[in-house]
C-alpha cells in the first residue's frame, strides 16, 4: 500500500465518521473567554466589534468540555499553530495577560 492509498483511505474512513448535523453552523470568532469547574472546562467564543472604541464582545457560543476532551483539543491546537508557524511565520499577538474563570458556573 503507497502513502498515498494510505492517505485515501484514511480521509474515507474520517468522512465516513463525521457529518453535518441539523443544528449545524459556523461562526467567525476573535474573542473567547474561558472557565473550568471540577466536572468540565468551558469556552465562550465570541465577536470582538471594536470599531467604535467601545470594546463589546458579542457571545456566539459556548463550549463545554470534558478535561480530557479539552487537554486532546489543546494538543490539536498546539500542533495546528506550530504548522502554521513553520508555513506562514511566527504569529504575532498583542494583549493583556490569559485569565481564567475557575468559580463560574455553568
Amino acid at each position: 500500500m503507497t502513502d498515498e492509498t494510505s492517505a485515501k483511505e484514511e480521509t474515507t474512513s474520517a468522512q465516513a465518521r463525521f457529518f453535518l448535523g441539523p443544528d449545524y453552523t459556523e461562526h467567525y470568532a476573535n474573542s473567547c473567554m474561558a472557565a473550568m469547574s471540577q466536572w468540565d472546562i468551558q469556552i465562550t467564543f465570541g465577536r470582538n466589534d471594536d470599531r467604535e472604541g467601545a470594546g463589546r464582545d458579542q457571545k456566539l457560543v459556548k463550549i463545554f468540555l470534558s478535561p480530557a476532551h479539552a487537554k486532546a483539543v489543546s494538543r490539536i491546537l498546539a500542533q495546528m499553530v506550530k504548522a502554521y508557524e513553520e508555513q506562514f511565520g511566527e504569529i504575532k499577538t498583542k494583549g493583556g495577560p490569559v485569565t481564567v474563570d475557575a468559580d463560574a458556573k455553568p
